[in-house]
């Protein structure tokens, strides 16, 4: 298997699969092409790359069964740092080197560095989500205003709906009502304009191989994009609940005195 950019240097436009490539005079067939849309370990372009099963190479090359080297995963909610302790002092017993020898079986562990992009994840997301409750907070105290306003302008029709037998309840769920509507509008507004962001962002990543194995592949999460909604709804009921409480207690005649 050879990489995107082998292809391009070795064959161009033509197509690989079936023709043969030397690798140190040995002749190996191209069965197929791949394309990892990420850059690798120190800036290394992974395509860049060609894969050989392991059982030719060491026939091949009469490399025997030597191993340069081995990656261990651990299952969830195990350290891998004891692990990797346990491991190497067995790995020393089996090939008689010191326990006390920290040179002796070399290793890296990935634990530390992942546990440190993950609290750097969990700095972000708690920024993501202290700027967005704030944003929630300006919002609710924008709509309430706003309605506040409305109420004050809509004052002789209240009036009007109250001499005409309007109750409370009516009068309180018109103005949550106009509260919701507005804030769910303004919110749907935002929620598209963030996706077309995100889908943007992506795009252009896919589109000039700018994925990495740290960040790829962005998108929104569907049950979080359908909790937002319903947050909305919430806020804007809170945010119209004063404005409403304030137009039930209009008094008619006051109301109608006012204009």
């Amino acid at each position: 298997m050879i990489g995107r950019r082998i292809k391009e240097l070795l064959f161009a436009e033509e197509n690989p699969v079936g023709r043969y490539i030397t690798i140190n005079g040995v002749s190996f067939q191209v069965v197929g092409v791949f394309n990892l849309r990420k850059v690798g370990d120190q800036g290394r372009d992974p395509t860049e790359l060609i894969h050989v099963p392991l059982l030719t190479f060491q026939q091949v090359f009469d490399y025997g069964e030597n191993i340069g080297w081995l990656g261990i995963c651990v299952k969830k909610h195990v350290s891998a740092s004891e692990v990797e302790i346990r491991f190497k002092n067995l790995l020393k017993r089996r090939h008689k080197v010191a326990p006390e020898d920290e040179r002796g079986i070399g290793s890296w562990n990935a634990e530390k560095l992942f546990q440190k992009i993950q609290g750097l994840f969990y700095m972000l997301a708690f920024f993501i989500w202290l700027v967005g409750t704030g944003t929630i907070i300006a919002g609710i105290v924008g709509v309430s205003n706003i309605m506040l306003i409305i109420v004050k302008e809509r004052t002789c029709e209240i009036g009007v709906r109250k001499a005409l037998g309007a109750t409370p309840f009516s009068i309180v769920s018109l103005i949550l009502q106009e509260a919701v509507f507005i804030t769910a509008v303004s919110g749907y507004m935002g929620l598209v304009a963030g996706v077309g962001a995100i889908e943007g962002i992506g795009y252009i990543m896919d589109r000039f191989h700018l994925q990495n194995e740290v960040f790829t592949n962005p998108e929104i999460d569907f049950q979080m994009a359908i909790t937002a909604a319903i947050l909305l709804v919430i806020t804007g009921a809170f945010a119209g609940l004063i404005p409403a409480r304030s137009a039930a207690k209009i008094n008619p005649i006051e109301a109608l005195r006012s204009e």
